[in-house]
């Protein structure tokens, strides 16, 4: 059904907007394949702001924020990868004799989720270490990033990856994932693992957690280099995309 729609989509529209060179990428490799005339395509890089949140967290959450976590953002599902974090903190606790911060795993259940929520509350290792919180109000959301020690992105292939920009908003490092969009939303300051490799996501966690001046001087350089982009920045992208490529839409605007 998505393939029909995107055909159909490509054949109809005078322009596209994607929200990453990958995405541009992929979006030309499908026109291609299905030997489709694909109109002209530009990239708009999406906001990552985020308004203030009305009203003051809930107690739960001041409480859970009150002791070293991490934390991860995104719907639970297959894709996000959630499965190589729960490996991670296995590894850790049994190969490694050592006891990783808290793992807070905030968002909506998804599809062909590995049974996350399962394996957390029948495996002694991860119980009590590793947790899901669900039905938060943007302020509880604001607060876990804003109190969390990094953020871990882990998910095998994205479009954009906005929980990670958001991260970087907060002044908040970012491991995540080498593959796909995320490694061009901050080069040079977001973290990358495989999100294959195990020893990777070890070894990245416990570099940040093991070592607070580390951990202090990346959240310095993260406050201090990376530049946010606001939603209106992405609409006048994409206004002025379409002006540029269709003048002709000013000329009957004015």
């Amino acid at each position: 059904m998505y393939k029909e729609w995107l055909i159909e989509t490509i054949g109809a529209c005078d322009i596209a907007f994607a929200i990453s060179e990958n995405t541009k990428r992929d979006l030309k490799n499908f026109a291609d394949e299905h030997r489709l005339i694909l109109p002209e395509v530009k990239v708009v890089r999406l906001g990552d702001d985020i308004p203030a949140a009305a009203g003051a967290p809930s107690e739960e959450i001041i409480k859970k924020t009150s002791e070293p976590y991490l934390l991860t953002v995104g719907s639970i599902e297959y894709r996000k990868n959630h499965i190589m974090l729960l490996n991670a903190w296995r590894y850790m606790i049994e190969e490694q004799n050592y006891i990783p911060p808290k793992l807070y795993i905030v968002g909506r259940q998804g599809w062909l989720d590995n049974d996350i929520e399962y394996q957390i509350e029948n495996d002694l290792r991860l119980k009590g270490r590793v947790e899901i919180l669900k039905g938060l109000q943007d302020i509880d959301l604001r607060v876990l990033y804003e109190k969390t020690m990094f953020t871990l992105y882990p998910s095998f292939y994205e479009g954009w990856g906005l929980p990670i920009a958001e991260s970087l908003c907060f002044g908040k490092p970012c491991i995540a994932s080498r593959s796909s969009s995320m490694v061009e939303i901050a080069p040079g300051l977001v973290r990358h693992a495989h999100p294959l490799l195990l020893n990777e996501w070890v070894e990245q966690i416990r570099l940040l957690a093991d070592n607070p001046a580390e951990l202090k001087n990346e959240c310095a350089r993260v406050k201090r280099t990376y530049k946010q982009s606001s939603w209106i920045d992405t609409a006048l992208q994409m206004r002025d995309g379409l002006f540029c490529s269709h003048p002709e839409i000013m000329e009957m605007d004015e």
